[in-house]
């Protein structure tokens, strides 16, 4: 009897803890089901690509200009084709559908005498390299590529260690990956033909043993037991190594069968240990190009990667690369600096009307250069019942009574993380860090907050210790291993700390994080009123002038773009020029 008590206590405690398990498993995965769900179960192919190749690379995204799908496969004879491979930098999320950097390149050939050259786009959000690589293998000889462009993003080891997108926004996007195998690779799919039996041996309570296998992250049960803020390493995953390690072995094994087996390839970076990679491995099929990536403003789009502007000068760089020779007029660079705060009131009559009123009182608040619209406040975090990174501000009507614009040392206005706050801001008010570690609390003055127009609640405070990482999440940066932080103005916390990969966060207190990005417009393509000037935040009232605020003065210099260390072993040459109408032709 004693040992049926024993039996059916812990028969007990094992049903209790499955159960305990399933439901936060559930909690977990169930909110997952609905989160970015594709209208139809069946995954179809693209273009000329089947169904299976769309199923390996997680999805395609094809609504570009550009995109490869408006184009037919195979190349017709005279017709050079450019095949651009990677992710949203290549696909331009952050831009119009017309300017993305191929579409502009594509144009750019044409304009410049290379009637007979194609760029096809064949990037697409959230894509890793081995997503890349995958169609390079099988879409690039269907269609015809001579010469193929990588970067300027997708080499990201998180993407490529894995089957979901890191942050699971969009978890139908399960794609396969290379894992090492002796000297070489092997191919590993998530099991299933449709979306929902992939979903469910991805997520489910018991994931198959394949992509649990060879998969960093936790199975879906670890994380939700883990919670949302701390991160677990996978005690089932194949390789014992670093993950940077592990990524950059599989990079090395793809890159030289690229290089070894297909056209030239011009890998277009602005980071120096891809450049090194591609040095390394020393192909003469492969040419490293220090790309130009600047994502300050006006060449920061919505969603962080480049705006037009980018672009623009992203395309005259690599085609310079392709010809051998700079384009005619490329979008000259603008540089930006730090606007002071002023110094001294206004006239209280001239102040008086507009202190009263809370930012959420105006109709819009946007930047301006001159009468051009050129930038807007989008959000740069994804919190719990908030809209996603690059979404418009929503202030108009939201409560927040005014905006402090945080900055490092140097920067002006329009590179600082943007909080709404739900008090007013006056001038000189404290701002402090509250910092707790093992050693105790302690509290430090941090200066305090310099209003950059009088008339408006609108600060700015630079806080050294702070860095804005991607655009999209404030880290610490003050050294020591606290266990907490967090920003008080006045006395009140705006900011406090969350663990992120072994950092310290720092999360809004109130809504989303905020910053200025370019808008959609190509704001490149108009003539500049000046040779220099200011930005300026424009809020607009219902009644009455709009206010205007500079936030950075601007000076337009012709740009500087790198060029490779050597050329490409195959360039485009200029197309002849078509015959007048009624020439005859030679014999």
């Amino acid at each position: 009897m004693r040992v049926l008590r024993h039996g059916l206590r812990a028969g007990y405690l094992l049903a209790f803890a499955l159960a305990l398990a399933w439901y936060f498993w559930r909690s977990f995965v169930f909110p997952l089901r609905e989160r970015e769900r594709p209208g139809a179960d069946e995954i179809a192919g693209a273009g000329a690509l089947e169904a299976a190749l769309v199923r390996q690379v997680g999805g395609l995204l094809t609504e570009r200009e550009s995109s490869f799908v408006n184009f037919p496969p195979g190349r017709r004879p005279g017709v050079r084709r450019v095949c651009a491979f990677g992710d949203s930098g290549t696909y331009g999320d952050a831009a119009r559908g017309s300017d993305d950097f191929p579409q502009l390149l594509g144009e750019l050939l044409r304009r410049e005498g290379h009637a007979d050259a194609e760029v096809l786009n064949f990037g697409s959000p959230g894509h890793g390299f081995h997503q890349s690589f995958l169609l390079w293998e099988q879409a690039g000889p269907r269609y015809g590529c001579e010469l193929v462009l990588l970067g300027p993003g997708s080499f990201a080891s998180e993407r490529d260690l894995g089957f979901a997108p890191p942050d699971l926004a969009s978890p139908y996007a399960l794609h396969a990956r290379f894992v090492l195998e002796g000297p070489g690779l092997r191919l590993v799919e998530v099991p299933g033909e449709t979306h929902s039996e992939r979903f469910r041996a991805y997520f489910g309570f018991l994931p198959r043993w394949r992509t649990l296998r060879y998969d960093r992250s936790p199975p879906a049960l670890l994380r939700a037991l883990a919670g949302r803020t701390r991160r677990l390493a996978n005690p089932f995953y194949y390789h014992p190594g670093p993950a940077e390690e592990e990524a950059r072995a599989s990079w090395r094994l793809l890159l030289r069968r690229m290089a070894e087996a297909g056209p030239p390839i011009l890998l277009a970076s602005a980071r120096e240990d891809w450049l090194e990679l591609v040095r390394g491995l020393d192909l003469p099929n492969l040419v490293g190009l220090p790309a130009f990536a600047d994502r300050r403003f006006p060449y920061r789009g919505r969603h962080g990667g480049a705006s037009a502007w980018g672009n623009a000068l992203l395309a005259h760089q690599l085609f310079a690369e392709l010809t051998g020779a700079p384009a005619a007029s490329p979008p000259p660079a603008l540089a930006t600096s730090p606007v002071p705060p002023p110094a001294g009131p206004l006239p209280p009559a001239e102040g008086a009307a507009a202190a009263q009123r809370p930012i959420a009182g105006f109709a819009a608040v946007d930047v301006r250069l001159g009468d051009r619209r050129a930038g807007l406040l989008v959000s740069a975090s994804r919190l719990p019942g908030e809209r996603g990174i690059g979404a418009p501000d929503s202030l108009p009507g939201s409560g927040a009574a005014s905006l402090l614009f945080l900055t490092r040392p140097g920067e002006s206005a329009l590179e600082a993380a943007i909080l709404a706050l739900p008090f007013g801001l006056s001038q000189g008010a404290p701002l402090a860090l509250r910092v707790e570690s093992a050693q105790g609390t302690r509290e430090e003055r941090r200066g305090s907050v310099q209003l950059l127009d009088p008339r408006l609640p609108l600060g700015q405070a630079v806080v050294p210790e702070l860095e804005f990482l991607d655009g999209q999440e404030l880290r610490w940066r003050g050294g020591g291993e606290p266990e907490r932080v967090a920003l008080l103005v006045a006395g009140a916390p705006v900011l406090w700390s969350a663990q992120r990969d072994g950092d310290l966060a720092l999360l809004p207190a109130t809504g989303p994080l905020y910053r200025i990005a370019a808008g959609r417009a190509p704001l490149y393509r108009f003539v500049l009123p000046d040779s220099s000037g200011s930005l300026d935040l424009v809020l607009e009232s219902p009644e009455g002038p709009a206010l205007r605020v500079p936030l950075a003065h601007w000076r337009a210099d012709p740009a500087q773009l790198p060029r490779a260390a050597r050329p490409l072993p195959l360039r485009l040459g200029r197309a002849p020029a078509a015959p007048p109408p009624g020439a005859a032709s030679s014999p």
